[in-house]
């Protein structure tokens, strides 16, 4: 009565996944995999990663209409084949998934956290220990600066970015900014 039973996304056995409904740890009985929300969302994206192929980053660049495929490759953004639509990950500064964001592939459509996580910078996981740090606003302004810097700036420099201009948490984010130049380069709008 405590927990949900369905079929194993990993696996695709029927009744064979379990979900404990107040602690939210999940268990297939079959394919042996269990752990926590970000267990899960880390092995639902290392297998989509895995089968994502040139095309689908290529399709990503096309409907974006900016920059060479090669940089959302570069990003981890991979093709989940059973939900049909891209994901974006966010790790946080230990190297943890701790958001797996979706994306339906058109131009114009937003890109959707996954329902109970925080909201998390994006880019911790790879923050420099020299160097000025550039923040901007929104995942794909993130890639987008990345792949500018990564052809025009010499030497140690790290891109982070918000999910949006008012999703700063200054108490979990202020120490990555310590003695640190900072750009903020957030959207011309009224929330950036």
């Amino acid at each position: 009565a405590g927990q949900h039973i369905g079929a194993c996304p990993f696996c695709d056995h029927d009744d064979h996944f379990y979900i404990n409904k107040e602690t939210g740890q999940f268990d297939c009985k079959t394919c042996g995999l269990k752990g926590n929300k970000y267990t899960f969302l880390q092995t639902i994206y290392e297998s989509s990663l895995k089968t994502t192929k040139q095309k689908h980053w290529k399709a990503v660049a096309k409907e974006r209409q900016d920059l060479p495929w090669q940089i959302y490759r570069d990003a981890g953004i991979a093709f989940d084949n059973l939900q049909k639509c891209y994901l974006f990950p966010v790790w946080n500064d230990k190297g943890s998934i701790v958001n797996l964001y979706k994306w339906s592939g058109k131009r114009g459509e937003n890109l959707y956290s996954t329902a109970t996580c925080k909201l998390h910078l994006l880019g911790t996981h790879a923050i420099e220990p020299n160097g000025p740090i550039y923040i901007v606003e929104g995942h794909w302004d993130y890639v987008a600066l990345k792949w500018l810097l990564e052809k025009e700036h010499d030497g140690p420099y790290t891109v982070l970015a918000v999910p949006g201009a008012s999703n700063f948490n200054e108490e979990r984010d202020l120490k990555f900014f310590v003695d640190r130049e900072v750009y903020v380069l957030f959207d011309n709008d009224d929330p950036g």
